[in-house]
């Protein structure tokens, strides 16, 4: 079976488009009944998140882990399970904003990947310690935040 055969046959009701998605949308299936392999970009709108009380001041695009109750700042040597970015500017006993995938408003530098460093995001991949890709800076005040897995680094 041939490419072209493939379309025509799973694909007889839409015709067979290759472009990419925008930064910031994500491959899904659809949805549509008449056609269900077919793939579509949707924009990511729906920030995925949480709120808890913050165990230390932090400011906004921080990467946080969660700690007897409270979030702290994360870093790639000890504390390394991030959980998310925090949303905004949140002083120690209140209530932060963890968002774990979605959009917030950070000043980045747009296009590179970021990822975890000491207390802070950085676009220099560690050279020790684990690899924690936090997410993508889509312009320079917006920032996509999509955890990779960590990666141990051997040395």
């Amino acid at each position: 079976m041939a490419f072209n055969d493939f379309i025509q046959t799973e694909l007889p009701l839409r015709p067979f488009v290759l472009t990419d998605g925008a930064p910031g949308q994500s491959l899904v299936r659809s949805n549509n009944p008449l056609a269900p392999r077919e793939l579509t970009w949707v924009d990511t709108q729906q920030n995925q998140g949480f709120q808890l009380t913050m165990g230390e001041t932090l400011t906004a695009g921080t990467p946080l882990y969660i700690s007897n109750g409270a979030l702290f700042a994360a870093d790639n040597l000890t504390n390394t399970t991030v959980i998310g970015l925090l949303e905004s500017n949140t002083s120690v006993g209140l209530m932060g904003t963890v968002v774990t995938f979605g959009k917030i408003a950070i000043v980045t530098t747009p296009g590179l990947p970021y990822f975890l460093g000491n207390k802070i995001i950085t676009s220099t991949p560690p050279t020790s310690g684990m690899v924690v890709k936090l997410g993508q800076s889509l312009t320079p005040s917006v920032f996509l935040v999509n955890i990779a897995p960590s990666i141990l680094l051997m040395v």
